[in-house]
């Protein structure tokens, strides 16, 4: 993070997750399996773009969440292993968007991609010189349009995929408010939604400060644990500092909220 150049963030106003201070922040509560690089672009001295890329070693943890050991959990370790552990982002692996690179609107699209392919050979390279062979390299994550032009100028041996929506809920123009969207709900919802916060009124929602997150810290990890251990695969597990480091250093940006009943979270 000390050596990037001054100007990174000029190209990191639209996302908060390129920026020096989360980036800073992810560098001292990343996962142990992961390592991140950072890429910058030069045309003489004048920065043009921005990358980060990240590499995930699957070996070193427990990816499966396996209930019980058998023939066909130990052919999917013994696969992982062999064929899938050693894994390049182009991006984030951490969370969903395109929050991989940012370029010059001088830059055109195709040496735009083309940077970052001659970035991720290097990358490989460097990564087999140290032991680390990398099986997959990923490309994540575009919204519609931009795929349309991603696949214009990356190499069609990649295979597209997706694993989840965006999550954007769009709500309708006319709502203005909580009751305007309740209002709107078949009688069948509108009970259930009747139901659900009548059982939900003895429950204190609370947004943590540094010193909270640091008072509860071993609890939500074991929440965090919780969440992990239903599904059925993972490529990391955070660190136990990660909350606390993450809101200590982007302070507004970051955001915990706690759920309490009575006294217990």
């Amino acid at each position: 993070m000390s050596e990037l150049n001054s100007n990174w963030n000029s190209f990191s106003e639209d996302t908060i997750f390129l920026r020096t201070d989360f980036l800073k922040a992810l560098e001292e509560s990343t996962p142990s399996n992961l390592q991140n690089y950072y890429v910058e672009y030069f045309v003489k001295s004048d920065l043009i773009g921005i990358a980060i890329f990240q590499h995930i070693d699957l070996k070193s943890i427990t990816p499966f969440q396996v209930k019980e050991i058998n023939l066909k959990s130990r052919i999917s370790s013994w696969a992982l292993n062999s064929f899938a552990s050693s894994i390049l982002f182009i991006g984030n692996n951490l969370m969903s968007g395109q929050n991989a690179f940012r370029f010059s609107s001088k830059v055109a699209l195709k040496i735009k991609y083309q940077l970052l392919a001659d970035s991720a050979d290097a990358l490989r390279k460097q990564l087999k010189s140290y032991g680390k062979k990398v099986h997959i390299t990923v490309w994540k994550d575009f919204e519609k349009l931009e795929t349309i032009q991603t696949e214009k100028h990356i190499s069609t041996k990649f295979y597209k995929f997706a694993i989840q929506p965006t999550m954007v809920f769009t709500l309708p123009p006319s709502i203005e408010s909580e009751s305007d969207y309740i209002n709107l709900l078949s009688k069948k919802y509108k009970d259930q939604y009747k139901r659900a916060r009548k059982k939900a009124g003895e429950i204190e929602k609370r947004q943590l400060t540094v010193s909270e997150i640091q008072h509860y810290e071993m609890r939500l990890y074991e929440l965090y644990l919780t969440t992990v251990a239903n599904a059925s695969f993972n490529t990391f597990y955070l660190p136990k500092n990660h909350f606390r480091t993450m809101k200590n250093i982007l302070g507004d940006s970051f955001q915990v909220y706690a759920y309490f009943l009575e006294t217990n979270l």
